[in-house]
């Protein structure tokens, strides 16, 4: 799993961290997928770990299919349930989207802390700022409390699974034995029995518990040796399958932000760049112009903050200034220019590489200031890269004669991006 709590925390299992509650379909009005989504990240939140979780992840964990994670978080996103709050770009691996719960839209009482801290990052702006330390002896988001609105045999329910919760763990993925279920004072159907193919013994019945009765869903593992080798053999089984879809998942992801293979590998490796990086969500739609001489690495590291980006799930589109143009010159004949110049204005990420290599034609620049423009008052972020520095920029957009629009580009370039300077060595020649 990608999430996990800070380093040192102790606490539950990250796959006890789901656990659907009353309010979640009361108030929220969620259901299936949704629901349990909501539920893993909320679980995640209210116990003080960032949840950056890959889809992938996440749809193994839950059994069901990648696409379908990625509907039911888009939902959430549009009911304004959640939120993305920043990439996780870790040493090693693949970027992954943080998300947080939108605490406004929680209704009272929704956390579980016995202090009432929230459990929750505290924002300083749009920054998260760290996470409310809790108080007592129970995890964030296991503490007793039961809504005074909700029904007795709900409430019972409920308390009987606090029990649980303060005494003997829950099995994995918050399922439970039925000693637990009847210690609770649960509701439930007997189990049918189920024993082991391999030696024969009866196996104990997991269940999931959910306002107050509990569904009989699986059987805990046998310990004989037969099962656990084929535990084990499933195991390597599904890591291979999972390794292979992660990996053509994350090829197709930079194939169509028309990242250059070559780049695939490449390393943001500047301060500048990971402070970038880590302040994405809340940057108010900057970016950063890259400029340097000949070879000093400035495609380079575009290309890795674009993988960063688009392995993390965003709509990254990775291309020369003169690329696009030619692109967008192609459809002339089709009819799909405004398509055409759309996937650069409209995309969650541009890059722009070596603008000012381009013709400066009346169109080009014309074109060029479109896609910007666009881009600007749409507070998209944009990476460029040149070898020019901004203060001669609008000179070279305007070898052509068009100065006005140069300038235009040149401004909004100059009020929505950082300047980071590669210098002027061709690394390529030293090596």
């Amino acid at each position: 799993m990608a999430a996990a709590g800070p380093k040192g925390r102790d606490g539950p299992s990250p796959r006890e961290f789901t656990t659907v509650r009353h309010f979640m379909m009361a108030d929220l009005g969620l259901s299936g997928l949704p629901l349990l989504v909501y539920a893993r990240i909320f679980g995640f939140c209210d116990a003080g770990c960032g949840y950056f979780e890959s889809k992938g992840g996440l749809a193994r964990f839950l059994n069901v299919q990648e696409r379908s994670v990625h509907r039911a978080i888009r939902d959430l996103l549009d009911r304004g349930l959640i939120e993305e709050c920043g990439v996780h770009a870790p040493a090693r691996g693949h970027a992954t989207k943080r998300y947080r719960i939108v605490r406004e839209r929680l209704p009272p009482g929704a956390l579980a802390t016995p202090d009432g801290s929230s459990g929750f990052p505290a924002r300083k702006g749009d920054e998260m700022t760290g996470f409310a330390e809790n108080k007592g002896d129970e995890p964030s988001g296991f503490a007793a409390r039961t809504p005074d609105d909700m029904p007795p045999n709900k409430q019972k329910g409920q308390q009987g699974l606090q029990k649980i919760r303060k005494g003997r763990p829950m099995d994995r993925a918050g399922l439970i034995t039925l000693e637990q279920a009847r210690a609770a004072g649960l509701s439930f159907d007997e189990p049918e029995p189920r024993a082991c193919p391999h030696c024969g013994a009866a196996l104990d019945p997991l269940g999931a518990a959910l306002a107050g009765r509990v569904a009989w869903v699986s059987a805990a593992p046998c310990p004989c040796e037969g099962a656990a080798s084929e535990r084990e053999s499933e195991a390597r089984r599904r890591a291979a399958l999972a390794a292979k879809e992660e990996a053509a998942r994350r090829e197709k992801a930079l194939s169509r932000a028309g990242i250059p293979r070559r780049y695939w590998a490449a390393e943001a490796d500047r301060p500048e760049f990971a402070e970038y990086i880590a302040s994405f969500a809340g940057n108010g739609g900057a970016g950063l112009y890259i400029h340097g001489g000949v070879g000093a690495g400035k495609t380079h590291a575009a290309s890795a903050m674009a993988r960063l980006f688009a392995e993390a799930g965003y709509d990254v589109a990775f291309t020369t200034a003169k690329g696009m143009l030619e692109r967008v010159k192609a459809t002339f004949d089709e009819g799909g220019t405004e398509a055409a110049v759309a996937r650069y204005a409209k995309c969650d990420v541009l890059v722009l590489d070596d603008l000012g290599k381009e013709d400066a034609t009346e169109w080009s620049v014309g074109t060029v200031f479109s896609v910007l423009d666009a881009r600007y008052e749409d507070m998209r972020p944009t990476i460029v890269t040149s070898n020019y520095a901004p203060g001669a920029l609008a000179d070279r957009l305007a070898r052509r004669g068009e100065r006005v629009t140069a300038e235009a580009i040149a401004s909004r370039i100059s009020q929505t991006c950082r300047t980071v300077y590669l210098g002027g060595r061709d690394r390529r020649r030293l090596g």
